[in-house]
């Protein structure tokens, strides 16, 4: 399966994924027990418990917030300083594994808006 945020030896791309997940943990997550305080917080995370929070992705709920904070955090998480602290301890098998969940949620999002806009149409 290919994955549009995913190249192979593109470290923009990879960027991208961990600042598109990392703006997912700044959200309430459904699980009630799963939530980031701040994105200071955030990128305080080791290896683990961002890997924690990316298999938690799926519990990330669908809403006009959730959607809605995507792009403008997306570039404040995108920093150098963050892609080197975790990308070099990230295996190949866990990037994919980051990689399928974003895309996972980024599909959600396209079906909460065009439901959304479809139910204004109405």
């Amino acid at each position: 399966m290919k994955y549009p945020y995913c190249f192979a030896g593109s470290r923009l791309a990879m960027c991208k994924h961990f600042a598109f997940t990392l703006m997912l943990f700044s959200l309430s997550l459904s699980s009630g027990n799963a939530s980031a305080a701040t994105l200071e917080d955030i990128e305080k995370f080791n290896k683990d418990q961002f890997m924690e929070y990316v298999r938690l992705l799926d519990n990330v709920e669908t809403n006009q917030t959730n959607c809605d904070l995507l792009h403008g955090v997306q570039s404040r998480l995108s920093s150098k300083e963050f892609d080197l602290q975790l990308k070099d301890q990230l295996s190949v098998p866990e990037q994919l594994l980051i990689t399928e969940k974003v895309w996972n949620y980024h599909l959600r999002c396209e079906n909460f808006w065009k439901s959304y806009y479809e139910s204004k149409k109405k």
